[in-house]
């Protein structure tokens, strides 16, 4: 099996060793006679060799972004049945259906996933890139993220546990309890494979390895946190004293639709709660004044915030934040109301701003609950 992207190769190279080096400390994690990598290390190693950007967070669609693919990043031993995707909140909207209109629900669930991470950071592919490990051994693959193709899904296996299904290209397991999709990834002609020598007592050796540093004087890097920007998580949606949901269909990224005037069918805002602005009184600007949004796409808006007591994020002008989101990002048809359950469909509800320096803001999305 090829790669599907291309790398430079003495970058992949210093990928394989350090994949090599990380799996030698194994037995600090496990006694597993497989190598051991934890799914984090996995994704970091990736993107700070490889020179991807590490866009990953729990329940992702994509963990880095490399040129314009998207990449689902996976390390797993020796088993093809692997989780892809996780539906526990949307259960009210499957668990009275069965059979073929089940398959066909997570299926649609799961493209609306992947059409959302590809449309919000302006992506043309999207692949998986895995490691498996078995004892001594790490092999590497890569395939593509396929939509799974509704109309063709034939049920194979249904039990009162799973149902498991295929659309004539991948095959798909979904467990009922624990409300997630799993997906057979092929383990057959690995692009490259590498063997690994476990340590067999790595505390020692690194304390062996810290002693010898300290007799030579030898200059180790010890790790100092960077400073982190500051960062602010906003919902889409308002949140009732009992909890529920919602998005109001007047206000907000329904603004559009507000009674009065006719309005343009792109003009929104995210509303500003007080309870988020007086726990972060000057993380944006005042009032009116402007400051830049770097888009997950790497397009830029002006924004602002507006109307009384700061309560609104705005575009300038207005109509510009209401292409992105509803229409490039969420995919809605102008006229077409966004729901909170919609939201959960496509698996975002939140925005985290991140404060990149004086007037320069960035945006990303945030799955439900993260």
């Amino acid at each position: 099996m090829d790669l599907l992207l291309h790398y430079d190769s003495g970058k992949f190279d210093d990928y394989i060793l350090k994949l090599k080096t990380i799996a030698s400390f194994s037995k600090l994690f496990s006694q597993n006679d497989a190598p051991y990598i934890h799914s984090r290390s996995a994704e970091n190693i990736y993107t700070e060799c490889l020179g991807a950007i590490n866009v990953s967070r729990d329940d992702s669609t994509a963990d880095a972004i490399y040129g314009r693919t998207g990449v689902g990043i996976k390390t797993f031993i020796n088993v093809s049945n692997q989780k892809i995707a996780e539906f526990n909140g949307l259960r009210p909207h499957y668990a009275h259906l069965h059979g073929i209109d089940l398959a066909r629900a997570i299926a649609g669930f799961r493209n609306n996933r992947i059409d959302v991470t590809m449309r919000a950071y302006g992506l043309n592919r999207m692949i998986y890139h895995y490691t498996v490990r078995e004892p001594g051994i790490i092999k590497i693959f890569e395939e593509e993220m396929n939509r799974i193709d509704i109309d063709n899904i034939r049920i194979t296996v249904e039990t009162d546990k799973k149902i498991a299904f295929t659309d004539g290209i991948e095959q798909y397991e979904f467990v009922y309890s624990k409300s997630t999709l799993y997906k057979r990834f092929n383990l057959e002609h690995p692009f490259v494979e590498f063997e690994v020598s476990i340590i067999a007592d790595p505390l020692d050796a690194l304390v062996g390895y810290l002693r010898y540093q300290e007799i030579t004087n030898g200059n180790i890097n010890f790790y100092t946190p960077p400073h982190e920007p500051d960062t602010l998580v906003v919902p889409l949606f308002t949140e009732d004293t009992r909890g529920n949901r919602k998005v109001w269909e007047r206000s907000g990224l329904n603004q559009w639709n507000a009674a009065g005037r006719r309005r343009h069918p792109n003009e929104v805002y995210i509303n500003y709660p007080a309870r988020i602005r007086h726990a972060n009184p000057d993380f944006f600007p005042p009032r009116d004044v402007r400051w830049d949004l770097r888009l997950p796409d790497g397009r830029h808006l002006s924004m602002k915030l507006c109307q009384d007591n700061e309560k609104a994020i705005m575009s300038d002008p207005n109509r510009d934040l209401g292409q992105w989101l509803l229409r490039d990002v969420l995919n809605l048809r102008e006229g077409q109301l966004l729901t909170y359950e919609y939201l959960l469909e496509v698996g975002i509800d939140s925005v985290i701003f991140k404060k990149e320096g004086e007037g320069r803001y960035s945006v990303d999305f945030l799955a439900f609950d993260d």
